[in-house]
């Protein structure tokens, strides 16, 4: 009888020890720096988030899921760090993590964060591709406007002229946005001269950059040929 009572005390002690730990789990997870505030991200995008991790000595799991699924891949499920790719339908995802201990099996409360998957698009216009040329009386410069969807905030792009070294242009945040892109010579009095300007590359707010590839002819994409009309020069001034 008495061993039957101090193994039922025992039994009694083990439950408690497990409650105890499974509260602290959740306590101690309840601190975790990760922001509920919504966030943007392009779709086609990889994202890194991170949580705390829990301070203590146990070891511990951390659940990381995303929903809906079957939209986005995670590659880490038990570390207090993932990577996340985008790839999903643009739409309200939300990613869920929670922690468990290794030792009892107990799980801490989710902590989430809502993220808005946002598709970019980006179309460019130009009114024509004949310019002046760059004389002290005439600009010669070549303007074009891109009309931007997507993350809110500043982007970028990048575009060389006639394959040489690249150039970065920064915008700030906004949708329709002419850019003046300069560097156009004619040192011929006579014919015309051409040059082409091909946009390379986008860096979104978020920064995920769309590298753009292939001879993307349409004016509404993003190769221009740009022609320089010859320097009208006259003689010199005579009295008649």
């Amino acid at each position: 009888m008495q061993k039957r009572g101090k193994d039922l005390q025992e039994r009694k002690m083990k439950r408690k020890g497990i409650v105890y730990s499974c509260l602290v789990t959740v306590f101690l997870f309840c601190c975790i720096i990760f922001s509920n505030a919504q966030v943007q991200v392009t779709k086609g995008s990889t994202h890194h988030y991170t949580v705390s991790p829990i301070p203590a000595v146990a070891s511990y799991n951390y659940n990381w899921s995303v929903t809906p699924g079957g939209t986005s891949s995670i590659f880490g499920t038990d570390s207090i760090s993932n990577d996340i790719l985008w790839d999903g339908a643009p739409g309200m995802y939300t990613i869920t993590v929670y922690p468990t201990r290794l030792v009892s099996g107990c799980a801490g409360n989710n902590q989430t964060l809502l993220v808005s998957v946002v598709d970019m698009d980006i179309k460019w216009n130009s009114t024509s591709s004949i310019q002046c040329p760059k004389t002290d009386n005439q600009t010669g410069d070549f303007f074009i406007t891109a009309d931007y969807t997507g993350v809110a905030g500043a982007w970028s792009f990048s575009y060389s002229i006639d394959g040489a070294a690249e150039q970065t242009v920064t915008i700030p945040a906004g949708n329709s946005t002419t850019v003046n892109i300069d560097g156009f010579i004619n040192p011929s009095s006579t014919t015309q001269a051409n040059h082409t300007i091909r946009i390379t590359s986008i860096t979104t707010p978020d920064n995920y950059t769309v590298n753009y590839t292939g001879s993307e002819a349409d004016a509404a994409k993003r190769l221009y040929t740009v022609t320089i009309d010859p320097t009208p020069n006259t003689s010199s001034i005579i009295q008649l």
